[in-house]
Formats: C-alpha cells, sequence, structure tokens
C-alpha cells in the first residue's frame, strides 16, 4: 500500500477516537452535573428546613412572659380577653372539683362554717358542729326556704357536711365490717370522700311525732328537693344510672353543690350527667374552640399556662366571671353577662 494512503487512514482513525472521546467526556459531564443539582437542592432543603424548625422554637419561646401555652390553650388571645394570675391552689378548689375514687381531695385554705350559724328557720341541723362552704350554704337555705314555702315542712335534718379523713376512715371501716366487703360501695375511701370538700351534705328526718326514726328516700313530698334542687346549684351526686361511673351506690339523701348553671346544664342534659361525666364534657370547649352556652352564660375549660411568675388563664376583659378548678389539671371558666365591672367584682 502506498505510504500516503495508509497515514490518511490513521489520520481517519485518530479523528473519530477524538470524537468519541469527546462525546464520552460530554455524557460523563451532563452525568456529574446533574448529580451535582441534586446534592446541592437536598442540601438547600435540609438547610431550610432547620431554619424554619429554628424560627419555630424561636417562636415559642417568644411568647409573652417566657409561658409556651399549654395543651388545650393558645398564646394569642381571643379579643376582649386578657391574662388573669391564679393560685396554684385554683386547681383544686371550687364548687365543680371532682373528687372521687381516681381523685383524691387536696385541701385548700379556705375553712367550712358551721351550718347552725347560717341556717334559717327552714330546716333543721344535727349540731352545731355540722360545717359546710359558705357558698353552699348560701345556696341550701334559697333552696329550703322554697321548699318549706311548697311544702309548709321544716322537718328535714342535716345529718352531715364536712368530714376530716379520720372520720371518714371510720365509717369506711365500719361499713367493710357490716358488709363484709373488701371494698365499700357506700362510704367514699378516706381521702377521696366529697365530704371533705364542704361542698355535699346527707339529709335525714327528724323523727316522727311517737319518736320513731326516719330516713331521707327523696320520695313523697321530699320528691321536690330532689327534682328541683338543680336550680339552687345542687345535683344528687350518686344516681340510681350512674354507679358504673360514680362507682359509689344510689344515694338519694346524698347532695353535691357545683353552682348555676352547672347543675341545670348536668340535669337538663338528654339522661342527665353525673359530675364525672360534666367534667368530660366541658374539656370539650377550651379557650380557642367553641364556648358551651346555657341561658346568659358562657362556659370554657383552660389548662393553666406556667409562667416565671405562676399560673395564668385567660379572662375576658369587661364581664362577670367565677373560676373553679376540676381537681384533673383544669380550670373550668364561667361568664355571665355582658356589662363591664371592675376587678373587685370578677374572679
Amino acid at each position: 500500500m502506498p505510504h500516503n494512503s495508509r497515514r490518511k487512514k490513521i489520520r481517519r482513525r485518530i479523528r473519530w477516537n477524538r470524537i468519541f472521546a469527546c462525546l464520552f467526556s460530554a455524557l460523563l459531564l451532563s452525568v456529574g452535573t446533574a448529580l451535582l443539582i441534586q446534592v446541592s437542592n437536598e442540601l438547600s432543603y435540609s438547610a431550610a428546613d432547620a431554619a424554619e424548625s429554628d424560627i419555630s422554637r424561636e417562636s415559642s419561646a417568644s411568647l409573652p412572659e417566657d409561658a409556651a401555652p399549654s395543651a388545650g390553650q393558645q398564646a394569642v388571645l381571643p379579643e376582649g380577653w386578657e391574662w388573669a394570675a391564679i393560685p396554684e391552689e385554683s386547681l383544686y378548689t371550687g364548687p365543680l372539683i371532682l373528687v372521687n375514687a381516681d381523685y383524691a381531695y387536696q385541701a385548700g385554705t379556705e375553712a367550712p362554717v358551721s351550718v347552725f350559724d347560717y341556717k334559717t328557720r327552714s330546716y333543721q341541723v344535727k349540731d352545731k358542729n355540722v360545717t359546710m362552704m359558705e357558698e353552699a350554704i348560701l345556696a341550701l337555705n334559697d333552696m329550703m326556704d322554697a321548699f318549706y314555702a311548697k311544702s309548709g315542712l321544716s322537718d328535714v335534718l342535716l345529718v352531715s357536711g364536712w368530714r376530716d379523713p379520720a372520720l371518714q376512715q371510720e365509717l369506711y371501716e365500719d361499713d367493710l365490717s357490716e358488709t363484709g366487703r373488701s371494698q365499700s360501695t357506700l362510704v367514699a375511701i378516706p381521702g377521696h370522700s366529697e365530704h371533705h370538700t364542704g361542698l355535699c351534705l346527707d339529709f335525714g328526718l327528724m323523727p316522727s311525732e311517737n319518736g320513731e326514726s326516719r330516713t331521707y328516700d327523696g320520695t313523697g313530698a321530699y320528691a321536690w328537693l330532689n327534682e328541683n334542687c338543680a336550680d339552687y346549684g345542687y345535683v344528687v351526686r350518686y344516681p340510681a344510672d350512674k354507679t358504673d361511673i360514680t362507682k359509689i351506690e344510689y344515694e338519694p339523701w346524698h347532695f353535691r353543690y357545683v353552682s348555676k348553671p352547672h347543675a341545670q346544664i348536668m340535669t337538663e342534659t338528654s339522661d342527665g350527667l353525673c359530675l364525672e361525666e360534666y367534667i368530660e364534657l366541658l374539656k370539650q370547649y377550651p379557650l380557642d374552640g367553641e364556648h358551651l352556652r346555657f341561658q346568659d352564660y358562657e362556659i370554657c375549660w383552660q389548662q393553666p399556662q406556667q409562667t416565671e411568675n405562676g399560673l395564668r388563664i385567660a379572662v375576658p376583659a369587661d364581664r362577670d366571671y367565677t373560676i373553679s378548678g376540676d381537681n384533673t389539671g383544669g380550670i373550668i371558666l364561667t361568664i355571665s353577662g355582658s356589662g363591664s365591672n371592675d376587678n373587685s367584682s370578677r374572679g
């Protein structure tokens, strides 16, 4: 073969090799570029997520008074509301505290007073040692005065109000001895009795004219009390159809003060509600959700916020309200009316 012809073939072969090499290099460069873009995007996303997390943490830490919102509580107040400090004992005092086998009574600073010193002539009291909370006695007076006006009877006897744990222990052990059971369904466990609150009472009846003892069973003329007590802030605490919840047998003589309008709501709700059920119902009406409305009342449940200065809750700035703990960790706010008022008449 001529020398020039062989040289041309060699040149063509070298040219194609260079073309293939360039194409292969371009392909590698394209793939590498794509991989670098993907890695860069993933790093950007991670950085953005981290920044968003930092913003979220920073926002939470910068709430008023350095207090992050508790469960069921929002940090931003509704219009017309303000923060109010409350003492820690507010969690386990008030007419709506739940005391049962699961929730023990935690003593507050308010002391019961002698019913005898406050009572009207429309009912009787066992002796001067029977005590209750003043608010509950005043409501009791209204109820018994109305009953006397209706029936002309003043022989209802208040036999028991506040009890200390020692007396409750004695009554509990006596019931176990009589029934032979390992646990009483008639007497609450000491430390877990509503009688420790000073918000409940047991009715009896004065002896008959011939001296025979009588038991209050809420029937006959006395049925009016059991049927109308809610209008005065009282409920029959242990209904016959709620024993599986209360763990206490039906006691038509045991009345518990829960205040208005709560007694009315409990009674007027379909099938009625015991206190355990009512507390669970109220937890469905938090501050940042729909509030329970009844007549002229607005009710909501809150879990207080912990701040450097103690506990606080949200309250309306220009309406009357009362608060009660539920003894399960929450505060129940009951708002009435719509007029303005000064701080001395609120809370």
